[in-house]
């Protein structure tokens, strides 16, 4: 990976720039895969969550493996740990793509089911002691 400075071409490692960018997206990275890991875990309390809760621990699991790729690559400067990286990212994007999905056609479906039980609970029931 070449960056051009001026009139020549550096390698990343002498680029500290880049290298505090990529370390800062490695270390964001394995933070929000740490958090989508709880996340998922606590979905998967409930019965309605499984579903979601399990997309959500794979994403979690993609987002920290992105960022220790970009770790290494910012600390080696192997550009086959910043394809790694980038791959990992692009499978979380996808992953968290699904699980948005599913999370929002769990909860239309759950909200389907209380309006129905929530109207038979509204009902009058018709007997003895209702007046017409």
């Amino acid at each position: 990976f070449r960056v051009f400075q001026g009139q020549e071409y550096t390698n990343m490692e002498n680029n500290y720039y880049e290298k505090n960018i990529i370390t800062k997206l490695g270390s964001d990275a394995k933070f929000v895969g740490i958090l989508n890991i709880i996340i998922g875990v606590l979905n998967c309390l409930s019965l309605y969550g499984i579903p979601s809760g399990v997309l959500t621990i794979i994403t979690g699991m993609k987002a920290k493996d992105a960022g220790n790729h970009f770790s290494n690559y910012a600390t080696y400067g192997d550009e086959a740990e910043e394809y790694r990286a980038i791959e990992n990212l692009g499978n979380y994007f996808k992953w968290m793509k699904i699980s948005i999905i599913v999370g929002i056609v769990i909860m239309a479906i759950v909200f389907i089911i209380s309006l129905s039980a929530g109207g038979s609970l509204f009902k009058i029931p018709k007997g003895r002691y209702t007046q017409l």
